[in-house]
């Protein structure tokens, strides 16, 4: 059986579900569980740049990449255009680097 993943999720993402609404809030956190038990293929999940990936979950991304096996969720938003903002991708990428 394959291990389950380690969930670091940063300040502002944990803030950032918890202030959702209830429903919201618990929609989210099902989905990083699905991630946690490896089932990537029951929620949305898009390759943004290199090892930065973006959940989506309704209208609300959450910005994360995977070491070893742990999942670190280092920025969420509510998605208001087509396109990610670059600088969400950049912030993560840097975070990613310093932590390799």
């Amino acid at each position: 059986m394959d291990q389950l993943f380690q969930v670091l999720l940063f300040d502002e993402v944990k803030d950032f579900v918890r202030s959702r609404g209830s429903v919201d809030e618990a929609k989210i956190l099902a989905s990083i569980a699905v991630l946690r038990n490896r089932d990537s293929r029951s929620v949305y999940v898009k390759v943004l740049r290199g090892p930065v990936r973006e959940l989506i979950v309704k209208q609300y991304r959450l910005i994360f990449f995977s070491i070893h096996h742990t999942l670190y969720f280092v920025s969420a938003f509510i998605k208001k255009s087509q396109k990610t903002p670059k600088h969400e991708i950049d912030r993560a990428e840097n975070i990613y680097k310093k932590i390799i």
